[in-house]
């Protein structure tokens, strides 16, 4: 424990990830073996903005639970903007933030917590996160109309209260010779404080003058599984595979993303010298977004415009890949350096060739 005294004068960009405040900085460390109990508890606390705290705790190798607190205090650049040229009516400027200095704590918590079969090597785990963003930023826009008449170059606050959560639960077990570990994952964004800014928009030749939203931060939801398969590191064949889905949806304009990703690797060392590798990928890519969009004019919930959006371009990807090494001096890897000698009547030359055996299909 003590205390500690910050100062400065200037920017605080100077200090980036400091919290320039005075402040009684704390830390202590705890450890407690009663088998078959273990406990650890560390935290570390440098200012209000920036602490650690690590909390262990397990029951043999039955139970397992760790849970990790990370805050950190990021000082943000106000650009401010300029007018280079104030004779002229466009470009302007509209600077509302003069003189604000933005700021963001980022506070990450992570818990796992993990069960082990006794008789049986079965695990089954969950793993939690929760992210939690909060502070201000500056927000950079164009106003006016945008590009129908004046474009006036906009800059102001943006409040940010942004939370993401996330929770994996899965399983993982050794069947003889495979491996094998299957996770379904649920993962969530939320957007508070400024989400979306509202601003006038004068008149052009499209659309009559409103106040219009712009700049959102959407909410975003998603969910994966995963099924990962290995066989064991023993003999010289060794395999690998993984199958994936996951799904994305933007719930502020309804658009979807799908994703199938696989891939494959083989591995055969015949020998000690020689080996062989494949390796395998595919991606499946399917987005859907609205066919159209609406706008409505906040100052007049009777006027609305729809304009059209073009579509999403979905893909799929396939990839196969393989490789030959051949090692062919003993005790020699491949990429190394082996040095030479050639001796001449005057004078020996020395040196050093690498050879890179490679092919590829």
């Amino acid at each position: 424990m003590g205390y500690r005294l910050a100062g400065f004068s200037g920017s605080p960009r100077a200090d980036q990830y400091e919290y320039l405040h005075d402040y009684v900085p704390f830390g202590g460390e705890l450890r407690l073996f009663s088998y078959p109990h273990r406990l650890h508890l560390e935290l570390d606390v440098k200012n209000q903005k920036d602490y650690f705290g690590d909390l262990s705790y397990s029951y043999k190798d039955l139970i397992l639970f760790r849970g990790v607190d990370r805050t950190l205090w990021h000082n943000l650049v106000n650009i401010p903007l300029i007018d280079l040229n104030t004779a002229t009516p466009s470009p302007g400027v509209d600077v509302r933030d003069s003189g604000v200095d933005y700021g963001t704590k980022t506070s990450i918590n992570n818990a796992f917590l993990r069960f082990k079969m006794p008789d049986f090597p079965l695990h089954i785990y969950l793993d939690g996160s929760y992210i939690d963003k909060s502070g201000s930023m500056q927000q950079r826009f164009l106003g006016g109309s945008g590009y129908f008449n004046n474009i006036v170059r906009v800059s102001g606050q943006r409040d940010v209260d942004w939370v993401t959560k996330g929770l994996l639960i899965g399983a993982n077990s050794h069947l003889g010779p495979i491996e094998a570990d299957f996770s379904h994952g649920e993962r969530r964004f939320d957007s508070s404080g400024t989400q979306v800014f509202r601003d006038f928009y004068t008149s052009s030749a499209v659309r009559p003058a409103g106040v219009f939203e712009h700049s959102l931060i959407p909410d975003i939801k998603s969910s994966s599984n995963t099924l990962k398969l290995h066989t064991s590191h023993t003999g010289r064949i060794v395999a690998s595979a993984t199958l994936s889905n996951a799904d994305f949806k933007n719930e502020s304009n309804g658009a979807k993303t799908d994703y199938f990703i696989g891939s494959g690797d083989f591995t055969w060392l015949p020998m000690p010298k020689l080996a062989f590798y494949v390796k395998y990928r595919y991606k499946d890519t399917d987005i859907d977004n609205p066919g159209s969009v609406t706008i409505t004019d906040i100052s007049n919930p009777l006027q609305t415009f729809t304009y059209p959006v073009k579509a999403a371009i979905s893909s799929t990807t396939n990839t196969l890949s393989g490789t030959v090494r051949y090692l062919p001096i003993k005790g020699w890897r491949s990429g190394q350096s082996m040095p030479f000698r050639i001796s001449t009547e005057k004078m020996p030359i020395y040196g050093v060739f690498r050879i890179q055996p490679r092919a590829t299909l």
